[in-house]
């Protein structure tokens, strides 16, 4: 991989880490940003249809 492409990965993990970070702050019952939960909904949902495939 280039190195440019590596240095803008890091710096949207940093970004989604502060997200996440921030959300555990608030403690609205939910600690991961809504942005992430359904990221992360969306890929299951993914990965149980090609389990039932």
């Amino acid at each position: 991989m280039m190195k440019s492409t590596l240095i803008k990965d890091l710096y949207g993990e940093i970004e989604r880490l502060k997200g996440e970070v921030y959300a555990a702050r608030e403690k609205n019952g939910v600690y991961i940003p809504k942005e992430r939960y359904y990221q992360e909904e969306s890929e299951r949902k993914v990965s149980e249809r090609g389990y039932t495939s």
